[in-house]
């Protein structure tokens, strides 16, 4: 009579125990996505950096690019009106007296330094467009770098206190069915 009260009992402990274990498998289960999810978020955010650093470099290069074509314009203009000035003056010596040479030397001097202003103006336009262009898309990148990590900070917060809640709920299991035990059992 007791040994078969003692299998029905043991019957009961292993049904209660496997009722008791099967959640504490999913939390289990739930525990590893997490952490797996954890990963990847990490890794995304390397990911995002890196590409950051990248485009701010390249802007950078850009700029140096841009500055170095235009100094080379403003240097060729320079050579052209000084060649062109040249011929004008060696015309108006050969062929006019010095009056009509003086005062075409004069207009030739105005006409030079009005067009290195012009010149001047427009290269200090184009580098600044392309500084403001840059700048804003360095700040652009920043901001999305920035947004993405704090995303990504919410989702391994969120992350990790999932996870303490699963590993809560597994001791919770693990101390029942340890506690079931000793009682039916001693």
């Amino acid at each position: 009579m007791m040994e078969a009260l003692r299998r029905i009992i043991r019957g009961h402990v292993l049904r209660l125990s496997f009722t008791v274990a099967f959640p504490c498998l999913v939390a289990t289960v739930a525990s590893v996505v997490i952490t797996v999810a954890y990963v990847v978020a990490i890794a995304y955010v390397v990911v995002t950096v890196a590409y950051g650093v990248v485009t701010v470099a390249y802007g950078v290069v850009t700029v140096f690019s841009v500055v170095v074509t235009v100094a080379y314009v403003v240097v060729t203009v320079f050579s052209v009106v000084t060649t062109v000035v040249s011929v004008v003056v060696a015309v108006f010596s050969v062929v006019a007296v010095a009056h009509v040479v003086t005062v075409a030397y004069v207009v030739t001097v105005a006409y030079v330094v009005v067009a290195v202003f012009s010149v001047v103006a427009v290269a200090y336009g184009v580098v600044t467009v392309a500084y403001v262009v840059t700048v804003a898309y360095v700040v652009v990148t920043v901001a999305h770098v920035v947004a993405v990590a704090h995303v990504t900070l919410d989702t391994v917060i969120l992350a990790t206190i999932n996870t303490l809640k699963v590993f809560i709920v597994a001791r919770v299991c693990v101390n029942a069915v340890s506690s079931v035990r000793v009682r039916l059992f001693g």
